[in-house]
């Protein structure tokens, strides 16, 4: 009836590690929505993958699971474009 996975919506989430090929499909998909920051949520089935979706907003529970602070490097981020952008 429902695909979602989404931990608010019961889904279970774990830390891995990405192969070769997942870093270059996320980074693609960065590129073709135009982001410089994103997180790419796949689906995997079978030894293939696929993009599920790009989330280009905060994410909220990511560091729960990596204990990365995504909200501290995407506002260190976004202040270095401005930065950048200020001096042109």
């Amino acid at each position: 009836k429902n695909v979602t996975s989404n931990v608010s919506s019961g889904g279970k989430a774990r830390a891995v590690t990405l192969l070769k090929e997942q870093e270059a499909l996320a980074v693609k998909a960065l590129q073709t929505i135009g982001a410089d920051y994103a997180g790419v949520d796949f689906l995997v089935c079978n030894g293939k993958t696929a993009v599920g979706e790009i989330n280009i907003g905060p994410f909220t529970t990511y560091g729960v699971y990596t204990n990365i602070d995504a909200g501290k490097i995407f506002a260190e981020h976004v202040l270095s474009v401005c930065s950048t952008l200020s001096k042109t």
